[in-house]
């Protein structure tokens, strides 16, 4: 009896524990870091762009629920090669998508040198310096449809190809993709004497890019594919690029010219530790294990970024 009346003694005690408001909460104070205030820049182009379209907002902390709202008033003087560029501001119909555009003398080119300077009321101000990286010469051979497998024994396509980095001075920083070509015909009928007339257009569904896989030992993978960073320029250098079956898998159910283009991006070293780190902040942000992943921004005094690429192209067949 004493046991029983015991073990009904300690229920009541824990029940009355349980009971107690926020008994299995703990009310941590936490001081976040006052944050900076700056510009915010985002933008991006490409060598061959005749203009350089930049969106320029407050900056605001990660806890904000404010909207982003361009700083219209801002004075944003350009610089290309020594040169200096006119900045327009451009009104579009939805006032999120207002930017500053920056009238290039002439198309990029590589090792064009890009200086932008940006000022406002009430912010320090932020400097950009970055330049254009190089063009590359490349040599692909076709797609071959299945040729290898992955760790988990799905199917994979392989592409070889080479490039040679003519402009050799320093190391090249560059990722590859992969984009749909398919042509389609279409018939349609001819009002005179009631015919069909087939036409026929190619059209490139952008949907199905993808990012290759390449066989680098200074790959870095990330979501948008591999990003490689080439130590030896000059050199003309051999890889191996490889897709998932499905990304083909479509083609081959089609027209036999269907084909493949093939995107070669190099970037600028700012660009490339861009790209590294928002791949690394995707795959680390929703594991509470990860180490906290910041992305990089070449924003001085700022935040945000100016991508600078060049893209050489390749049509590739499928096999």
């Amino acid at each position: 009896m004493k046991s029983v009346l015991y073990h009904i003694f300690l229920s009541l005690c824990l029940f009355a524990f349980i009971g107690c408001e926020d008994f299995f909460e703990t009310a941590l104070e936490l001081d976040t870091p006052e944050f900076r205030q700056g510009i915010n820049v985002i933008g991006e182009a490409f060598a061959g762009d005749t203009v350089i379209t930049l969106r320029v907002n407050q900056a605001k902390s990660s806890f904000s629920t404010e909207p982003y709202t361009t700083l219209i008033n801002a004075v944003i003087k350009a610089k290309v090669n020594g040169e200096e560029m006119t900045v327009n501001y451009v009104q579009f119909d939805s006032s999120d998508e207002d930017a500053f555009v920056i009238e290039l003398v002439k198309p990029l080119r590589s090792g064009d040198r890009v200086e932008i300077e940006l000022s406002h009321s009430g912010f320090p101000t932020a400097y950009i310096d970055d330049i254009v990286p190089p063009l590359v010469e490349l040599n692909t051979g076709p797609l071959i449809y299945d040729a290898t497998k992955d760790q988990s024994g799905d199917g994979l396509s392989r592409m070889n190809f080479s490039i040679n980095y003519i402009n050799g001075n320093g190391p090249l920083y560059f990722t590859s993709k992969a984009v749909y070509h398919q042509t389609l015909t279409q018939c349609v009928r001819e009002n005179i004497n009631g015919q069909f007339v087939c036409v026929r257009f190619d059209t490139i569904i952008l949907a199905n890019e993808r990012g290759l896989t390449i066989n680098d030992p200074n790959a870095v993978e990330g979501s948008f594919g591999s990003m490689v960073k080439q130590y030896d320029g000059g050199v003309e250098k051999q890889y191996v690029g490889t897709i998932p079956n499905y990304f083909v898998n479509g083609l081959r159910q089609t027209t036999s010219d269907n084909r493949v283009e093939m995107n070669f991006i190099s970037m600028s070293e700012q660009t490339f530790n861009y790209e590294v780190s928002l791949s690394q902040y995707y795959a680390s942000k929703d594991n509470p294990f990860a180490t906290p992943v910041n992305v990089f921004g070449n924003v001085k005094n700022g935040y945000g970024r100016l991508t600078l690429k060049a893209v050489t192209r390749a049509i590739v067949p499928v096999e």
